[in-house]
């Protein structure tokens, strides 16, 4: 259910964006994160956090980005106190398919820290998304991505839905 809401949410959000912010242009981004991982073991973690993004063109429809943020990821069942903080800096591409929706990928690494202990983790996270114009070459912009972080011979995936706000340079 939750599934379909967000589809439809995505595809009615593309039908109404504007010309304008179509295609590829040079955006500083600001965001908020939610996380959820999906990884086996972790029912009852949930992950908040903020992101920046930026965003220079490359192609009429391709954008090089370069991203990073905070999330903190914390048990939601009583009585846990466990946390885990988890840096993520990484490059990619975005490309643009029309009407403001898109595409993207991207690659890096993650700084996982918790229990005094910490590990960096290569990070691979693909992702769809759409552009809503608000105004000139300001944009809303939400994406939902799925991101796996491989680190020691483990790993952690996560599914990851990013609400932010770009500004046009």
């Amino acid at each position: 259910m939750k599934k379909t809401f967000l589809l439809a949410l995505l595809a009615f959000a593309g039908y109404t964006t504007h010309a304008q912010t179509q295609g590829a242009v040079q955006k500083l981004g600001i965001g908020a994160e939610v996380v959820l991982p999906v990884s086996q073991g972790s029912s009852g973690v949930l992950g908040l956090g903020a992101s920046l993004k930026y965003e220079h063109p490359i192609a009429p429809a391709l954008n090089f980005t370069l991203s990073g943020g905070y999330v903190n990821l914390f048990s939601t069942e009583r009585g846990a106190s466990e946390s885990l903080n988890l840096i993520p800096l990484k490059a990619g591409a975005k490309y643009y398919f029309g009407k403001g929706f898109y595409g993207a990928t991207e690659l890096g690494a993650s700084i996982l820290s918790g229990d005094g202990e910490s590990v960096t983790a290569f990070t691979f996270a693909p992702g769809l998304g759409v552009s809503l114009a608000s105004k000139s070459k300001n944009n809303v912009d939400i994406g939902l991505r799925y991101e796996n972080l491989s680190a020691n011979g483990g790993s952690l995936s996560l599914l990851g839905l990013r609400i932010g706000y770009n500004f046009g340079l």
